[in-house]
């Protein structure tokens, strides 16, 4: 996205997004396995992926072309702000259920007993020990190099990895396998690698279920209005931060072109 504005905060995925498409899949698998189709569950979910993005980047671009991006600019500060904090909930919540193990029921867990088990708090906790070492590490670095650029630069990115290295690190010293990890739900089972093409050479069109492809059409209207409404809030939380355009910003003294910005995304 290197013809947009703010082209570098669309680099990356919209975690969102990625939410609501976990769970028309997930939706879609319980189908499939009541139906005795199990083996049809992966190559239906990668068809239903790549369908809602094409048709959410369709709908981003053309609606950007049509000029209806500066229409983001009527939303009162108070959706905006409501907006995100309903997306802050539902990640929130999302993760909190994938770290436990534990289904939720609104946003309390379905089995506080099970929530309450030492391996699932373990879990729950070393998210948030994760999420406070990615937010707190760039401020503690910056406090030890004052108006360093290059601690700058690197610090988002190095304490985004930290956690990840620290943990293989500790397991490793430890001694625990990564199978009775595995076995406790703290990491996904190991698959075989295929390459970097591994999925997309694993299946082929015959082992889509395309009835269930096809009625996932109809559930993809509210997320492709969810990936609209986050890049002109996400565009519009940055701009009233940043109303000269952040560092960086290639035009910081343009006003920004919210169309340009949908049509960017929807490329």
């Amino acid at each position: 996205a290197i013809f947009g504005r703010l082209q570098y905060a669309y680099g990356t995925a919209q975690d969102v997004i990625g939410i609501l498409q976990a769970v028309m899949v997930a939706r879609i698998a319980e189908q499939l396995l009541l139906a005795g189709e199990p083996e049809k569950i992966p190559a239906t979910a990668i068809a239903v992926i790549c369908l809602s993005a094409v048709l959410t980047g369709m709908s981003s671009f053309m609606l950007g072309k049509l000029g209806l991006g500066k229409f983001a600019l009527l939303f009162p500060s108070p959706v905006t702000n409501g907006f995100l904090g309903a997306i802050g909930f539902v990640i929130l919540r999302s993760s909190l259920q994938t770290s436990s193990g534990v289904k939720f029921q609104y946003f309390y867990p379905v089995s506080i007993a099970d929530f309450c088990r030492p391996s699932s708090i373990a879990q729950v906790g070393l998210q948030v020990a994760t999420v406070a070492t990615i937010r707190l590490g760039p401020l503690l670095l910056e406090l030890v190099f004052p108006g360093s650029a290059s601690a700058q630069k690197i610090g988002s990115v190095a304490f985004q990895l930290l956690p990840l290295v620290l943990f293989h690190v500790v397991i490793y010293t430890v001694g625990i396998s990564m199978d009775s990890l595995t076995r406790e739900g703290w990491v996904y089972p190991k698959e075989t690698s295929g390459g970097l093409l591994g999925h997309w050479t694993a299946y082929s069109v015959d082992d889509v279920h395309w009835p269930s492809l096809a009625q996932s059409v109809f559930d993809m209207p509210p997320l492709i209005l969810m990936s609209v409404l986050c890049t002109a809030t996400g565009a519009l939380t940055v701009t009233d931060r940043f109303p000269k355009g952040p560092d960086g910003d290639p035009a910081p003294m343009e006003a920004l072109n919210f169309d340009r910005e949908l049509t960017t995304v929807g490329v």
